[in-house]
């Protein structure tokens, strides 16, 4: 057996080594830069006279030579500096240097000629101009330009910490009521707004809400339209009729999801045509525009490697530019913005699209659209830019080499900072097709494999652990037979007695399990009402915006809060009254949660009463686990009486899978939230009945206990007598074999007790810190979506798995509770931080695989803490005030854990999100809890042992006259099987 542990654990260091050497390989790739060479720049910094900054879209008036611009305006759409109103501007630029240094000297300036407010520009947040051409048949005209506004909203800020966002505004989150549609309008030189222009009803949100995209339809909130070109007509473009061409930054919810690392965005390309219309007698015409047709296009996927949760991360369409019908240069910029960090890639494609036929005008969805193929893309110029690229616009013609070449300009801005930085780009046109192809996407297949082969061999080994404890077990003896019987009447109720015992014990960590220990799969619960749309209203569709996340963080906070700090009162209430009412009331309160959830009617009821049933879900659910453990008295020695302890201490962490199971039925099942609270309340309201049937009126305080299998509650001598109300407290009643404690005040003053406050508080501040982290560390280190697909079991498979292994850890009980019956405490502590202490250690390293083999060391490590606590308080303090220690206990270990917070501070803004430093000082704390066992056990030895006397009448319990001593009960299970005839 020896020889086979040690295998096990060498299996174990391989595969460490194994799956920490395996890696991603995802990049992107560029060629060489043929058709687009710089030619010149020019800069204006912010902020100035002018409020010139934010500038969304540029276009060049061949008629007079100068530039125009508009900014994005729109108080609330994420603007540092917000503007009222847009604006717009005509400038000409001063070029000068062509390097891309932005630290280059001399950089050409921009002279600002005039500015004026678009109004009425309430609710436009501009991303693309073009100018209105001129009719030929009028006397005089009036400049006019076309402007396109994208989807926006007032931006609501949200708790830094409860969100998990730090240093950016998520713009997501937007004041209920103030969304805006993307909009198309027309308005004069002087800003006066002449026209809004109807786009297809497909292209507008239609205000539904859903966990899942694909169900809602239009386009995204900030996401909307966010280009505009014009292509007139003449035979050098091929084209009979002027057109507008425009596209959003990123796809319709109807044509698929936003880019992944694997595969990017489908896009319209919509077209509109020009139609001149005269007024009165031909001194005046309208330009007026009809939506034509479109054609589809693909975004790149993601480049940029993350590593922060909840940074602002997305790449879309920022530039359009029609060369002719077909073929175009298309400008996507990917953008990651986080606390410490902010990164910009551009790129500039060539498009040419096969057939002018390729409409996609009768698809309802572009992921359905396979008949029309994704046009081909060629790479011409990639910049890594410290600013924003806002547009792209036509420039005038420059001669070099005797060739007159096309300009295309470039505008990149930072509200704060740059007003504009414009950089001008000669294009040789007759290079474009020759440019390297393109590859949108790439195979997920091997990156899936992957994922599936580490997280399959890691279940391998937590089997391959599980069989060995049991045949490791086995060897040593330590699994008892339960083949106990005898002729006789007295052992038919004998047997019926530890059968009785053993449902009381079952009971108990039932109670423990699906009700105290459930609010620790809160995750779960996160899922289930992202879904129903709980707190939805200030998110876009399929978005689990911050508004929604510090919502639902504040409820889990204060959930948590309630569970840790109502165990005081809770402990308090069960030395005075005892468990039989504890449990009482504590499931009458975890029900009333549960009902209060069920009788909502709609979302609206369910997230005005999630916080308020959650809490009481959580007081009740903390107080019912604490009368599990006065249960543990029913068996006969210290060492089961620890075993029974670690089973308690089990079945409260498998409560952390209850939650993520029920999820499963409600998204995979569709079954409501109501449904699931009402069947649950069902379950809550049997438990508590149940509980009150069973338990005792006062503790039960001495090992060899036996529970008295009495239902009849209608007999007077069920309720507790007439002496018991004489007493200040039910469980101040003495039992003659009452094992000695020390009494209250003494143990409040021992080391004991607080040297154990401290041990526990430590370690579980790894385990709270490490919950609260870990979902960030694995998205840090690439724990990526595969695609879009809420239903897709395959996004984000090791944060899914660490949910799951969190609540597993009860498989490790065999284990546990041998070292608890055969090895002392000092042992157990010490084998427990030396656990905890590698856990923190390999956390620190920056290795996603690895960090998923940290999901077994935690489950056991958790499972050794909890057990270890429980029965420690137990037996070194009993149960006349195991609720106020245990209370006190938590308490502090709560408050503790808010250190927790202010180590997450240092990890985002002093390590700029660096978790590992983090856990080399957690790694300190929990090395420094070897402080309680070194010193417990020096003065443990320096007390002098009595010698034990063992009375005739503390040697039975003397209940009634079935109840036998422990002596009886083990020469019993030792007698073989008769057969009675």
């Amino acid at each position: 057996m020896k020889k086979l542990c040690t295998c096990y654990i060498s299996v174990c260091i391989l595969a460490f080594i194994a799956i920490s050497a395996v890696g991603n390989g995802l990049d992107g790739a560029q060629g060489e830069v043929k058709s687009l060479n710089l030619h010149a720049t020019a800069f204006q910094e912010s902020p100035n006279s002018f409020d010139f900054y934010g500038i969304g879209g540029i276009a060049y008036d061949n008629s007079s030579g100068l530039w125009i611009g508009i900014n994005e305006g729109n108080p609330g759409a994420g603007l540092q500096k917000e503007v009222e109103k847009p604006r717009i501007y005509s400038f000409r630029p001063n070029w000068g240097s062509s390097s891309t240094n932005e630290d280059s000297s001399p950089r050409g300036t921009i002279d600002i000629l005039s500015s004026h407010e678009i109004n009425p520009g309430d609710g436009l947040k501009c991303e693309g101009i073009a100018k209105v051409p001129k009719c030929e048949s009028a006397a005089f005209e009036t400049e006019e330009y076309w402007l396109v506004s994208e989807s926006n909203s007032n931006t609501e800020k949200t708790n830094s910490y409860f969100s998990k966002r730090f240093g950016h505004v998520d713009l997501n989150t937007f004041v209920p009521g103030s969304r805006r549609d993307s909009r198309f309008v027309r308005v004069s030189s002087n800003g006066t707004l002449l026209e809004e222009i109807a786009l297809p009803k497909w292209m507008l949100w239609d205000g539904v809400y859903d966990w899942d995209p694909w169900k809602c339809y239009g386009n995204r909130v900030l996401k909307g339209l966010h280009s505009l070109t014009l292509l007139e007509a003449s035979e050098e473009n091929e084209v009979d009729t002027t057109q507008l061409i425009m596209m959003n930054q990123l796809a319709l919810y109807q044509d698929g999801p936003e880019p992944t690392i694997f595969e990017g965005s489908h896009i319209r390309i919509m077209f509109w045509d020009v139609v001149s219309s005269n007024d009165g007698d031909n001194q005046s015409c309208t330009q007026h525009v009809k939506y034509s047709r479109s054609y589809r296009y693909q975004t790149s996927r993601m480049i940029i490697d993350t590593f922060q949760k909840g940074a602002r991360h997305v790449r879309g369409v920022f530039g359009v530019l029609a060369i002719s019908s077909t073929e175009f240069l298309i400008t996507e910029t990917e953008l990651l913005e986080g606390f410490g960090i902010v990164k910009f890639i551009s790129d500039v494609f060539y498009v040419k699209i096969d057939s002018a036929n390729d409409t996609v005008d009768h698809c309802d969805s572009l992921v359905d659209c396979e008949e029309i193929s994704i046009p081909m893309k060629r790479h011409l110029l990639r910049r890594h830019h410290p600013y924003e690229m806002s547009s792209l616009a036509w420039g005038p013609k420059v001669e070099k080499n005797g060739v007159l070449l096309p300009t295309v300009a470039m505008s990149f801005e930072d509200d704060d900072v740059v007003g504009i930085l414009m950089e001008l780009y000669t294009l040789n046109i007759t290079n474009l097709a020759f440019e390297p192809i393109w590859e949108n996407n790439i195979d997920s297949s091997k990156f899936v494999l992957q994922r599936v082969s580490v997280l399959s061999a890691v279940c391998l080994l937590f089997a391959a652990g599980i069989i060995l404890q049991y045949c490791w077990i086995r060897k040593q003896g330590m699994k008892e037979q339960t083949n106990q019987s005898i002729a006789s009447h007295d052992g038919n109720v004998t047997r019926r007695r530890l059968k009785y015992n053993d449902y009381v014990l079952g009971s108990a960590i039932a109670n423990s399990t699906l009700l105290g220990g459930v609010v620790f799969g809160f995750p779960g619960l996160v899922l289930i009402l992202r879904r129903e749309g709980v707190f939805a209203e200030v998110c876009s569709c399929g978005v689990f915006c911050a508004g929604q996340q510090e919502k639902l963080s504040i409820i889990s906070t204060i959930g948590f809060a309630s569970a840790i700090s109502s165990r005081l009162f809770a402990g308090i209430f069960l030395d005075h009254f005892g468990p039989k009412l504890t449990a009482l009331c504590s499931g009458i309160v975890s029900s009333a949660g549960l009902i209060y959830l069920a009788m909502a009617e709609d979302v609206s009821q369910i997230t005005s009463r999630i916080t308020g049933g959650w809490i009481l879900l959580a007081v009740g659910g903390s107080a019912m686990h604490l009368t599990s453990f006065h249960v543990t008295n029913l068996r006969c020695t210290k060492a089961d009486k620890r075993k029974s302890s670690l089973h308690v201490s089990a079945g409260f962490g498998a409560g952390s899978l209850v939650l993520p199971i029920l999820q499963v039925v409600n998204q995979y099942g569709d079954v409501k939230l109501q449904t699931i609270c009402q069947f649950y309340a069902a379950v809550a309201i049997f438990l508590t009945v149940n509980s009150f049937l069973i338990q005792p009126w006062r503790a039960w305080n001495s090992l060899g206990s036996q529970a008295e299998c009495d239902f009849n509650f209608l007999k007077s001598s069920w309720w507790p007598k007439k002496e018991l109300h004489k007493k200040k407290t039910l469980t101040a009643l003495k039992n003659t074999n009452d094992q000695k404690f020390p009494p209250l005040k003494e143990a409040l003053k021992s080391f004991a007790f607080w040297g154990e406050c401290f041990w526990f508080s430590s370690q579980l501040f790894l385990l709270t810190y490490y919950l609260s982290t870990i979902n960030q560390i694995l998205f840090a280190l690439g724990d990526a979506k595969v695609n879009q697909n809420v239903d897709s079991l395959l996004n984000n498979m090791y944060t899914r798995a660490s949910i799951f292994f969190n609540g597993f850890g009860f498989l490790w009980s065999p284990i546990v509770g041998y070292v608890m019956k055969t090895r002392s405490i000092y042992f157990r502590v010490y084998l427990e931080i030396a656990m905890a202490f590698v856990m923190s250690l390999m956390l620190t390293v920056p290795n996603l695989e690895l960090q998923v083999m940290v999901f077994l060391l935690q489950a056991l490590v958790r499972l050794q803490v909890f057990s270890n606590h429980f029965a420690y308080i137990a037996e070194r303090f009993g149960f006349r005030h195991f609720g106020l220690l245990n209370g006190i206990s938590s308490l502090i270990a709560g408050m503790f854990g808010l250190l927790g917070y202010m180590l997450q501070i240092f990890s985002v803004f002093i390590a700029n999100g660096n978790f590992g430093l983090s856990f080399f000082m957690v790694a300190g704390l929990v090395l420094s809890s070897c402080v309680f066992p070194f010193v417990l056990k020096r003065k443990d030895l320096a007390i002098p042992k009595e010698t034990e006397k063992v009375t005739a009448e503390e040697a039975s319990l003397n209940v009634n006259e079935y109840d036998l001593s422990c002596q009886e009960v083990k020469q019993i299970q030792k007698t073989p099987m008769l057969t009675h005839t």
